[in-house]
């Protein structure tokens, strides 16, 4: 950022973005090196990386399934299933609900019968997975395409936050039970990805709003 700047105002271009630009023109490492360690954490303060945002997320969101699955585990089917939809319901509007659906899927795809008896069949599986791809590639911005206005219908939300948590959750259910799409996700390469997908997330707008 010191050697480059950062041309956020220049990216506004092509992500279709109208939020004017917050960061510091400064650069202050004894802030950056606080808040990359502590403050984005548990004070959600990001001044030089507008992504660490998730940081908070992911802790509190993190701390929401470890304390839901022991709680809730050994209850009967109907007593889970009723504490998922609260829980669910409670943070509807917030990134904690994606953790609470991901405890959802996790009970459903790891209990006996590990998929529900409507995907036990595969024409079912490739819509729920096509319906889940669709829901995730719903765009913050894009002008001129209605290919997505029934998403916009049911589920309005600036954010994107109800479509893509429940495009993802529709996701994982289905990969369970199409085989080819389950071998290439558990396979190495897509592990690779997986475990390097969030530490490149966190370093991509600062590397494209600067030699980008």
């Amino acid at each position: 950022i010191a050697i480059f700047g950062l041309r956020y105002a220049e990216l506004n271009a092509y992500s279709g973005s109208n939020v004017t630009t917050f960061l510091p023109t400064a650069v202050d490492f004894r802030l950056a090196a606080w808040e990359g360690a502590i403050g984005s954490f548990f004070d959600g303060k990001f001044s030089y990386n507008p992504v660490l945002w998730t940081i908070q997320a992911e802790l509190f969101g993190s701390l929401l399934v470890l304390v839901l699955v022991p709680l809730v585990g050994r209850l009967p089917a109907w007593a889970r299933y009723a504490v998922y939809a609260a829980v669910i319901w409670r943070f509807a509007s917030d990134n904690m609900v994606a953790f609470a659906f991901g405890v959802l899927a996790s009970d459903l795809l790891l209990r006996q019968p590990r998929v529900p008896v409507v995907l036990a069949r595969k024409w079912a599986s490739a819509l729920v997975f096509v319906l889940g791809l669709y829901l995730l590639s719903k765009p913050y911005y894009i002008p001129y395409v209605n290919f997505w206005w029934p998403v916009d219908w049911l589920m309005p939300d600036p954010t994107m936050l109800k479509p893509h948590v429940t495009g993802a959750f529709l996701l994982i259910l289905s990969i369970a039970s199409i085989a080819p799409m389950r071998s290439l996700l558990e396979g190495r390469t897509a592990q690779f990805l997986g475990r390097q997908s969030y530490s490149l997330y966190l370093v991509h707008f600062p590397l494209l709003g600067t030699l980008g």
